[in-house]
């Protein structure tokens, strides 16, 4: 009994039961579907953002040829406009950049046959200009008009040059001189060199540029030319190249824009045209989230008197705090700090620009 007791009372140390193989499958199971749910899932978002990446894509090349389109679309306006004013070189340089895009483009095509058309005829000359007698030239006498005829026709040129109809006056005096070259021909050359040079300035100062540069140099091959005259044909170049840019190249167009502002911001409202391609600029900087260009840009556009503040505060506002929150903070360097002495320098870099405008800059006209 004592043994049987003593056997009774001693733990049982038997193994755990072993799983059994149907648990051991089912659990493989399990964890198959989740890995292959997974797997699916993984499978799933990468189709949704390849799509989505695709999708934007697509949208920017559509947004960059729908941009391309515009651009191509409005040069050709302007060249349109550019040939009904005469003005057939920047035409050209419009169509030249609209050519250079496509080739083939039917529009563009006709209206460069067309600007080429009308600026041979613009450029052949309908006389021989005959240089201006010196003051220390021998004057020749020339003969009376063999008729009253003739004398009442000059008088009639006299009075288009006191009446200032500058356009009148060169057609008539053109067609004078080639009818009776040999009458007053010194008194009919400087008559034609007044009339080409106000009806040249008048046309610079308009939308007919091109035109007004050529009546000029007309000018010029009569007489020497004013200082005055001679900065109106560099500002009228200047301006017929740079407008060419906009919309195209803004760094291009600035680069024109600029010093025309500058020395010559009554020439055909040059700080006004600088203002609109700084915002338009901005504006492009704006778009990629660039912040801090943009608001360099707006605040340039500010200076130059053009644009109100309130016109641009609240493009100005964001952009300045856009471009604080990209920007770290530097650490200050005092060891690299001007000495308090004033022995500091700072050198001016203009010194070092090689532009130099002309002496004659645009007066206002009275």
């Amino acid at each position: 009994m004592d043994n049987l007791a003593g056997s009774q009372q001693q733990p049982q140390n038997n193994p755990p039961p072993a799983a059994s193989p149907s648990s051991r499958r089912l659990f493989l199971r399990m964890l198959g579907y989740v890995f292959l749910g997974l797997a699916f899932l993984l499978l799933f978002y990468g189709a949704v953002a390849y799509f989505a990446w695709q999708t934007g894509e697509e949208d920017r090349v559509a947004a960059l040829e729908e941009n391309k389109r515009e651009t191509i679309d409005r040069q050709i306006e302007l060249a349109t406009e550019d040939i009904q004013n005469g003005n057939f070189q920047l035409a050209l340089r419009r169509l030249d950049y609209v050519l250079a895009t496509e080739p083939d483009n039917e529009a563009a095509l006709r209206l460069s046959d067309e600007a080429d058309t009308q600026l041979v005829l613009l450029l052949t000359p309908t006389l021989t200009p005959t240089a201006l007698p010196t003051a220390d030239s021998t004057p020749t006498t020339t003969p009376e008009p063999s008729n009253q005829q003739t004398r009442l026709e000059f008088e009639a040129l006299e009075d288009l040059i006191d009446d200032q109809s500058w356009l009148e006056a060169v057609e008539s005096l053109e067609s004078f001189r080639q009818t009776y070259p040999d009458y007053r021909r010194r008194d009919v050359d400087e008559m034609l060199y007044d009339a080409y040079i106000n009806y040249g300035l008048t046309l610079t100062r308009s939308v007919e540029i091109e035109r007004g540069v050529y009546y000029l140099n007309l000018a010029a091959e009569l007489g020497d030319l004013s200082e005055e005259v001679l900065g109106e044909i560099f500002w009228a170049e200047q301006y017929l190249e740079g407008i060419v840019f906009f919309g195209i190249d803004w760094e291009a167009y600035l680069s024109y824009f600029r010093p025309m502002c500058e020395f010559a911001p009554l020439y055909q409202d040059s700080c006004g045209k600088l203002a609109e391609g700084l915002l338009a600029y901005a504006e492009q900087y704006s778009a990629v989230q660039d912040w801090c260009p943009a608001e360099a840009l707006i605040r340039e556009a500010l200076t130059t008197g053009e644009v109100a503040y309130n016109d641009v505060e609240s493009q100005l506002t964001a952009a300045t705090e856009f471009c604080l929150a990209a920007t770290p903070t530097p650490e200050v360097d005092l060891t690299a700090a001007p000495p308090l002495d004033g022995s500091g320098v700072i050198t001016n870099t203009f010194e070092n620009n090689s532009f130099i405008p002309p002496v004659g800059t645009i007066e206002p006209e009275p």
